[in-house]
């Protein structure tokens, strides 16, 4: 519940709200049966009872328990109830770039691109972690893996686990006001993420 806020409030001190395409809006829960929206309600009256119905967050959810009134918000066919509430949207890769941006110009990260890693050591028993590259060598006390599908190079315990594949992946702009809310459906064990029209 906190990490809407936390974005609006980084983004506006380091005015980058327009650089990373912050938007802020609402999604839905849809129950598309007795048995999800028994989950779904109980998991909202939990909410409230942890965090107080005075909560920002718990004030900006909506329960719609009509099901004429949750299909024609949701526009799920057979949807019969839904929980509304606040979400937002963040272009992941433009809010890293403009993070590296930020801490770059302050002299704060020194940033080796093109530099893979060629080995990365266990921890020995200071807590430190050796990663070698063709730069050299430099100890953390964290590594965060970012290969991907070719993980296995540094962590050949993932062979068998990750693995590259081809794919085809395809951005088509819609018109503004074309989606009208972006929601999931709930069935009794399984929800279906998907934007809806």
């Amino acid at each position: 519940m906190a990490h809407l806020p936390a974005f609006e409030q980084l983004a506006k001190e380091e005015g980058i709200t327009d650089d990373i395409c912050l938007k802020f809006g609402e999604t839905f829960d849809a129950a598309m049966t007795e048995e999800a929206w028994s989950r779904l309600k109980s998991s909202y009256d939990n909410m409230r009872r942890n965090h107080g119905a005075d909560n920002e967050i718990v004030r900006q959810c909506r329960v719609i328990e009509d099901a004429a009134s949750a299909e024609g918000f949701t526009q799920m066919k057979n949807a019969i109830a839904a929980i509304v509430h606040p979400a937002g949207q963040v272009w992941p890769y433009k809010f890293v770039q403009a993070l590296l941006r930020i801490l770059l110009e302050a002299g704060n990260l020194n940033l080796q691109a093109h530099t893979p890693a060629q080995q990365i050591s266990e921890r020995d028993t200071d807590g430190w972690i050796t990663v070698t590259t063709d730069r050299g060598s430099i100890r953390a006390k964290a590594v965060i893996h970012s290969t991907n599908a070719f993980a296995s190079h540094l962590l050949p315990e993932f062979e068998k686990l990750i693995v590259p594949e081809r794919c085809t992946l395809a951005a088509v702009n819609a018109p503004a006001g074309f989606i009208k809310h972006t929601g999931a459906q709930h069935w009794d064990a399984s929800v279906n993420v998907g934007d809806q029209l």
